[in-house]
């Protein structure tokens, strides 16, 4: 009888001590699977100087960087992952201190824009945003001159936006310094830079260069015996209407173009359709024709233009010529 009760105490020692074991097993925090970050510095090459009148972006009172964001140079840095989920975003008004925290050995799509205001007034700001001035397509955020990662409250200014640098067609640009006036074109007059690359950090001390490319064409007026009146082109809206006076210098009858096309391609296979007109002194309004003008990246275009001869009012297309030159300095920045 002793042995039973001996037997049955034995079997409950080794029942109780197996649910300890399960319950201490449930008790024990699990072992969390530890992701190596590695910082890459990204080198945007080709930029000598650059002025930065809103001192890294800081928190400026507002009356300051209205005045002075037009003539920033803006750089906006996307990073995603390979399925294209965005991974960290970050704008910024100078290239120094671009830092990226990225899980070593990953594979990542960067995509880098530089935009210049160009031949035109600049980007308008659309307000601010904590202090921070805040920029409309095709950013849609803050200028913090820092990255912001995937792990930002979500419908925050500082939540990533799947449609960040995703097209820099239709960008706002400032028209009337006076006014506030904006217009947003298929081919905003912006001077803009991009590149794209696959990226892997592979160890600590890893470094990314980039040399971004100018996606821009050019256009310039050379008004010939245009001393009646002034020469008005139209691009069916695509770009905004011009007037150009032979009294005005080289710099106003210059005009640089931004086109999203050319991030993939150095020629735009859709033609832009210039559309002439001599305004008179007087008023008179004499149809001068069309021109089609196939873009191509990195090219400026010359359009000479002769002031039509007295009493001639039909067309006169053979006014128009153009002629295509390369831009200066190459196909990498150069500010």
């Amino acid at each position: 009888m002793k042995t039973k009760y001996i037997l049955v105490a034995l079997c409950l020692s080794v029942v109780t001590a197996f649910y300890a074991c399960k319950k201490s097993e449930k008790l024990t925090p699990e072992t969390e699977i530890s992701v190596e970050k590695i910082k890459v510095g990204v080198r945007i090459s080709g930029i000598t100087t650059v002025t930065t009148p809103m001192e890294n972006g800081k928190k400026l009172p507002v009356s300051v960087a209205a005045r002075s964001i037009f003539d920033s140079t803006f750089y906006a840095v996307d990073v995603r992952l390979l399925n294209g989920a965005p991974y960290a975003q970050g704008l910024y008004n100078s290239p120094e201190g671009i830092v990226l925290e990225l899980t070593k050995n990953e594979l990542y799509l960067i995509r880098v824009a530089a935009i210049k205001k160009g031949t035109s007034y600049g980007i308008p700001p659309a307000g601010t945003s904590g202090g921070y001035v805040y920029l409309y397509r095709p950013f849609d955020k803050p200028v913090k001159n820092e990255m912001v990662y995937n792990t930002a409250v979500p419908n925050s200014p500082d939540a990533l936006n799947p449609t960040f640098l995703d097209s820099v067609t239709y960008m706002p640009v400032l028209e009337n310094p006076f006014t506030g006036e904006t217009g947003a074109y298929v081919y905003p007059e912006l001077e803009t830079y991009y590149q794209s690359v696959q990226f892997s950090a592979a160890d600590t001390s890893s470094s990314l260069n980039l040399a971004l490319r100018r996606i821009c064409f050019g256009i310039n007026y050379n008004l010939i015996n245009f001393e009646d009146g002034t020469l008005k082109v139209e691009y069916d809206g695509e770009m905004k209407t011009k007037t150009f006076s032979q009294y005005g210098g080289y710099d106003e009858h210059l005009s640089i173009y931004t086109a999203d096309h050319f991030r993939y391609s150095d020629t735009i296979y859709q033609p832009v359709n210039l559309t002439f007109t001599f305004v008179k002194f007087d008023g008179t309004i004499v149809p001068m024709g069309t021109k089609s003008l196939y873009p191509r990246r990195n090219m400026l275009t010359t359009i000479n233009v002769t002031q039509p001869a007295a009493g001639r009012t039909a067309d006169v297309n053979t006014n128009i010529f153009l002629t295509d030159t390369a831009f200066a300095g190459g196909t990498t920045v150069q500010f």
